[in-house]
């Protein structure tokens, strides 16, 4: 449980300076504004937030979830990232993989409240050249159910992305990965029975380096620095009172840099992750009271993955200042 901070917050200039360099992030969830004039942008921007972290963790594994393995079989116990694509017929350098993923969100910046459940559908079909370049393409399904209390309004959504993505494992201990993505999402919002569907256009960016190493006590640590990039356009209205809204768009550039440990059980494989996070969020279009984002937050991270043969799963646990989540993965690779 995060105490409530009151505090307005600030933008930060160290992430407007990186915002120009090209995670990744584990679900970074924007909130809205405090009357109607936004209220697309809460369940748009939620969804794109959640498919973005999602995504990213799939590609890099930093969630301990996704398509990348680490193999702990060599000699001097050292972990070989070389080796961690997608599991499936090593003769082929084709890999398809699904993972759905269930998230809770509780989201308590002032003004703006908001809480509900974004699921997401990730297909992805991959092409590993060699163990040197690892390529690959994601369709992902969203689907988002929010309340918002400050208004005492609901917001629901039904949204796609399709992003490609590459990992390029640099040597044994050193990865770079890159993704990025262009979605819709058809949105229906609700406020005191006065209806609306507006439609919000999203892209989004995210690059990431990651180092691995493991321990002679079987711990995998994964140290990595990402930046990522979300636009969220909804565009101009008019809801069932007949009132219009005019179009509005909310970007957010986001560094964040931390530390992921699991035990690498047989079985069941234990996590923590601690992390930093600096926001730049902007929002424009409309005059009604903007959404707001922390301009530096931390991040915590806890979970346990099972993973048996081609069927991995995940449980993750998320907090940061004044916001929460929970994370459920399950998938198949073959």
């Amino acid at each position: 449980m995060t105490i409530i901070n009151k505090r307005k917050p600030r933008t930060h200039s160290l992430v407007r300076i990186l915002s120009a360099a090209a995670m990744a992030g584990l679900i970074p969830l924007s909130t809205q504004a405090v009357d109607n004039k936004f209220q697309g942008q809460i369940g748009g921007k939620t969804a794109t937030q959640a498919t973005q972290s999602a995504i990213s963790g799939a590609i890099s594994n930093f969630g301990s979830a996704g398509m990348f393995r680490v193999n702990l079989s060599a000699a001097d116990g050292s972990a070989d990232i070389k080796r961690g694509a997608a599991a499936g017929d090593e003769g082929s350098p084709w890999t398809l993989w699904a993972t759905p993923i269930v998230t809770q969100v509780n989201n308590r910046i002032d003004p703006i409240t908001s809480k509900g459940s974004v699921g997401i559908v990730m297909l992805g079909l991959e092409h590993n050249q060699d163990d040197e370049l690892i390529r690959g393409v994601i369709l992902a399904f969203d689907q988002a159910s929010l309340d918002t209390p400050y208004n005492s309004g609901t917001v629901k959504g039904n949204g796609y992305t399709v992003s490609p993505y590459i990992a390029l494992p640099l040597n044994d201990t050193w990865m770079l990965d890159a993704s990025a993505g262009l979605g819709k999402n058809d949105l229906k919002t609700n406020i005191s029975g006065t209806t609306a569907s507006p439609k919000d256009d999203r892209s989004l960016v995210s690059i990431g380096i990651t180092k691995s190493q493991s321990t002679k006590n079987r711990w995998l640590v994964n140290t990595k620095l990402g930046y990522s990039y979300s636009r969220d356009e909804v565009g101009a209205y008019t809801d069932s009172s007949g009132a219009s809204t005019a179009t509005s768009t909310s970007t957010l550039n986001q560094l964040k840099v931390g530390v992921h440990a699991t035990y690498m059980a047989e079985k069941l494989k234990p996590f923590v992750g601690v992390y930093s996070m600096f926001n730049d969020f902007s929002v424009t279009g409309g005059s009604a009271t903007k959404p707001k984002e922390y301009s530096v937050t931390p991040q915590l991270q806890f979970g346990i993955s099972p993973s048996a043969g081609p069927i991995y799963a995940s449980v993750v646990a998320q907090i940061e200042r004044d916001r929460s989540a929970i994370r459920a993965y399950f998938g198949y690779r073959y």
